[in-house]
């Protein structure tokens, strides 16, 4: 135990510290509190580092000392991090919806099961009507976070960690421990039940060299869940972008993920309008991204946050008309917006600030005043049942970001 840090640095499961006594005997907690605040807060860090630029969600697991799986459940549960699932490129997401809708098998990735466990969506599987494959990695880890490959140590103790940007610690039973494993087994069964199990050969026929920093970046059930992939014929369905773009760029794979396959159920019938929006409208609410908000998704997000804009999942919602380049297509989802608003709101007041809060939104860009403009000649050109309703509120809004704009050039 005295010479474990100096003999084996690699393992920081258990580390060695003096600690002084204060002058009424007691140990003085100073330096400890210091060293784990220092710990805690770089492991934060290089979580936060993941909404900033494009890493493997098995970079996120590793820092947390689990799989992709507790990644994107500690992702989607910080209002503060994104969950990067889909490109933003739509000629990326054409091709991928036509491999997904002649895609013979799916291989299923472990951050696409943690986004059906999160959204509680799991019957997605079965409506798919195709063979479901999971990697011996995976399925490996789904026994461990089920708690069936546990040795029956003891587990309860202190815990760790941030909380309102302070470090508290909080107390885990055995009892909670078994819950938790009961809590996710039944829903990561049905997995089990559906999937079968496919070993990779590939991979142990795979160079070291070449087999090693895939295994870094991805995780061994993420290597393998690539190169299964390649198969003629086969999709992999990942919610993990980097995976998924080194799996197309690198290895020749198709893609898909949740929201994609979400949409393909629903063009096929095989899922009603209703429970495709309900799905990508909690997605949305995690902060996926990237997601297609629709009109319909729009109006859900607005109902979801009790149509406060500051609310997720309608903040979100928002987020997209900050930075949409101002084309026809800007006319069409506003038009779409407005009509999905009329139908499904009854509540004047509520439809109003639906309204209210996509055009404030708008109004806040560098060009808002602009855009508001060409989007009020549009509509007062145009025969819509709306028309009448919008106005008012678009001249409103207009002149308090006029209002706005003289007072921040004279203040």
């Amino acid at each position: 135990m005295n010479e474990l840090q100096l003999r084996f640095p690699e393992a920081t499961e258990l580390q060695s510290m003096q600690l002084p006594r204060q002058p009424d005997g007691e140990f003085d907690l100073t330096d400890l509190r210091t060293k784990m605040e220092q710990q805690l807060l770089g492991k934060r860090q290089a979580i936060q580092g993941y909404s900033a630029q494009a890493l493997p969600l098995h970079f996120v697991g590793e820092i947390l000392g689990a799989s992709s799986f507790e990644a994107v459940l500690h992702l989607a549960n910080d209002p503060k991090s994104i969950v990067r699932c889909a490109p933003e490129d739509q000629q990326q997401r054409v091709f991928a919806a036509m491999g997904l809708s002649a895609a013979a098998e799916i291989v299923l990735d472990l951050s696409a099961i943690a986004t059906l466990f999160l959204c509680d969506a799991m019957d997605l599987l079965t409506k798919l009507n195709l063979p479901i494959i999971i990697s011996q990695g995976c399925a490996e880890e789904i026994d461990r976070i089920t708690g069936k490959t546990h040795d029956g140590s003891p587990r309860a103790g202190l815990r760790i960690g941030w909380q309102d940007e302070q470090m508290v610690g909080f107390e885990i039973t055995e009892q909670q421990h078994a819950e938790r494993d009961q809590h996710f087994a039944k829903q990561l069964e049905k997995v089990r039940a559906i999937a079968v199990i496919e070993p990779c050969r590939e991979l142990s026929a795979m160079a070291e060299e070449t087999k090693k920093p895939l295994i870094a970046i991805f995780g061994r059930y993420g290597t393998q869940a690539i190169l299964l992939a390649k198969k003629p014929g086969r999709v992999l369905w990942s919610d993990d972008f980097v995976q998924s773009s080194i799996a197309i760029k690198e290895y020749g794979v198709r893609v898909a993920w949740t929201e994609l396959v979400v949409a393909n159920l629903e063009s096929k019938g095989l899922l009603s309008r209703k429970d495709a929006v309900a799905a990508v409208t909690t997605m949305l609410g995690y902060r996926y991204e990237v997601v297609t908000i629709t009109p319909a998704i729009f109006v859900e997000s607005a109902r979801r946050a009790s149509f406060d804009k500051s609310v997720s999942p309608f903040s979100h919602a928002l987020v997209p008309f900050i930075n949409l380049r101002i084309t026809e297509n800007i006319f069409a989802i506003i038009g779409g917006i407005a009509s999905e608003t009329i139908r499904e709101v009854a509540d004047n007041k509520e439809r109003a600030i639906v309204i209210r809060s996509l055009l404030e939104t708008i109004a806040a860009r560098r060009d808002g005043i602009r855009v508001l403009g060409l989007i009020s000649r549009v509509f007062q050109g145009a025969q819509l049942p709306w028309r009448d309703e919008w106005a008012p509120i678009i001249n409103d809004v207009m002149t308090s970001a006029a209002i706005d704009f003289i007072n921040k050039v004279n203040p």
